[in-house]
C-alpha cells in the first residue's frame, strides 16, 4: 500500500515555502517591470495576483476541498489562512470549466510579466521570471500538490491508489 502524508492543518513552514518559491518568480518579474518603465502594468498585475489568490482561487478551487467546510468565514487550510469564504462549499468535484478558469488564470498571471518583459527587451528579467515560475510550479507540485485533499484539482499529484483509498475511507466513515 502506498503512503502519503496529507496535510491537515495550517503550518507556517508550508506557507513560508510557498512564499519562497513564489518569490523566485515574483521578485524578478516585479523588478523587471519597474525597470522596463511599466509601473502601471506592474501595479495592475499585483492587484490581479492578490485578487486571484485571495478571491478567485477560493471561489474556483478551494470551495471543493474538505478543508473549506470547517467552521468560520475565512479559509484555514494547510497552505493558507485568511481568504474569505464567498461561496458555499461544494461536495462535487471541480468542473471542467472551473479547471479551465483556474489554468487560464494561473497561466495569464504567470505569463503576463514574462511576455511584457520579453517584448520590452528585458530578456534577463524575462528569463529569470520564467525560471522562477518553473521553480514555483515544481515546488508546489513537490511539496503541496502531492499531499492535497482536493483530488479534483488540476494540479493534484496524490497517487491514484492513495486517492481511491482515502475516498473509500471517507465513504465508509
Amino acid at each position: 500500500m502506498a503512503r502519503c502524508r496529507f496535510q491537515d492543518q495550517f503550518r507556517v513552514t508550508t506557507w513560508a515555502r510557498f512564499l519562497f518559491f513564489f518569490s523566485l518568480f515574483f521578485v524578478p518579474a516585479f523588478l523587471g517591470l519597474g525597470m522596463a518603465g511599466q509601473t502601471d502594468l506592474r501595479t495592475a498585475w499585483v492587484f490581479l495576483l492578490a485578487a486571484f489568490f485571495g478571491l478567485g482561487l477560493p471561489a474556483i478551487l478551494c470551495r471543493h476541498c474538505p478543508h473549506y467546510v470547517r467552521r468560520g468565514r475565512f479559509i484555514v487550510c494547510p497552505t493558507t489562512v485568511g481568504p474569505p469564504k464567498l461561496l458555499r462549499p461544494s461536495s462535487r468535484p471541480v468542473s471542467r470549466p472551473e479547471k479551465a478558469a483556474f489554468g487560464i488564470g494561473f497561466a495569464l498571471l504567470l505569463g503576463f510579466p514574462i511576455i511584457v518583459l520579453a517584448t520590452r527587451g528585458r530578456f534577463l528579467f524575462a528569463a529569470l521570471s520564467l525560471a522562477g515560475a518553473g521553480l514555483f510550479f515544481l515546488g508546489e507540485q513537490t511539496f503541496n500538490c502531492s499531499r492535497c485533499l482536493n483530488f479534483s484539482c488540476l494540479l493534484n499529484r496524490v497517487p491514484r491508489e492513495i486517492r481511491a483509498e482515502r475516498q473509500a475511507d471517507s465513504n465508509n466513515g
